[in-house]
């Protein structure tokens, strides 16, 4: 699943990385669900308009 970042974070499952704003990752479906369910991240399916990572799981 591609999440694009809507808040910078620290995120407590990698390590306290600091997710930036704007930011396309690729997660797990469930992490994706978690994290939108927060409100810190939704789904994109257009990565080439921002920075893309691959986040660890």
């Amino acid at each position: 699943m591609q999440i694009k970042v809507r808040h910078d974070f620290f995120d407590k499952e990698n390590d306290m990385h600091l997710m930036k704003k704007g930011e396309v990752m690729d997660v797990s479906a469930d992490r994706g669900k978690q994290l939108i369910g927060l409100r810190l991240a939704e789904e994109t399916k257009e990565p080439d308009k921002a920075e893309r990572k691959t986040a660890a799981e």
